[in-house]
């Protein structure tokens, strides 16, 4: 960066706080916009870590230890390690030839979201709904024009590619996914947003009302019960 780099101001707005001195500076998106981010992150998080199972079951059932870059930070180290453990192991050319057409679709779909995931978001008084994601970072220089729907369908190309990974069998495989959930759970299967709506039966404390935000804290261990002498 060469210090000549100004933020735009229609990158953010600032919210004064009329009470105490906690003022923010926040994005200028909207809730939608916001939500779409939202989802993209959620699917690509799951899509990180189906790989990486891909990888670790292929690798443990031909009884090799996973490679050291299946679990690099680098998400482009890790594809590349899914690919050749793919090549490798898998002998049904069928089977092969459709797993490395996912690692393909993986590929072509991280170059947007490492855009959107790593640019500052910008707008232009000429046309309101066109985003701007870009970055002036030394040897990452990108801008890349997104909107709402355009960043939900992107997740859901992403949903897709879980989808595939998860079932490869098909809806017939997810059928079979929610058989196995209700045999476990008793036949028992509540939607969340059934449980949060309040006529599930749960307590207050249970459901999102009167709940205290949660920034990412560690769950309660519980504590041991009392340990039986015995006879």
């Amino acid at each position: 960066m060469s210090g000549g780099e100004k933020i735009p101001d229609q990158l953010v707005r600032f919210n004064l706080s009329l009470v105490d001195d906690r003022h923010r500076l926040e994005p200028d998106l909207l809730e939608e916009e916001l939500a779409a981010i939202g989802y993209v992150t959620a699917q690509w998080a799951h899509l990180e870590h189906a790989i990486l199972a891909s990888t670790f079951v292929l690798s443990s059932k031909n009884g090799v230890t996973l490679p050291r870059d299946a679990t690099n930070l680098s998400f482009e180290k890790r594809l590349v390690v899914w690919r050749a453990t793919i090549e490798r192991f898998v002998t049904d050319e069928k089977e092969k030839a459709r797993l490395l057409k996912l690692v393909s679709k993986a590929a072509n779909l991280s170059a947007s979201r490492h855009k959107f995931a790593h640019g500052l978001w910008a707008w232009d008084y000429s046309d309101p709904a066109t985003l701007k994601a870009f970055s002036f970072r030394p040897n990452v220089h990108f801008e890349a024009h997104f909107n709402a729907e355009g960043i939900r369908q992107l997740g859901e190309k992403i949903g897709e590619l879980n989808f595939s990974l998860s079932c490869p069998g098909g809806k017939m495989d997810a059928w079979n996914r929610f058989a196995e959930h209700l045999q476990a759970n008793e036949g028992c299967f509540v939607d969340r947003t059934f449980a949060l709506s309040g006529l599930s039966g749960l307590s207050r404390k249970q459901a999102r009302t009167g709940r205290r935000p949660l920034q990412g804290r560690f769950p309660k261990r519980k504590r041991p019960g009392p340990q039986s002498s015995g006879d």
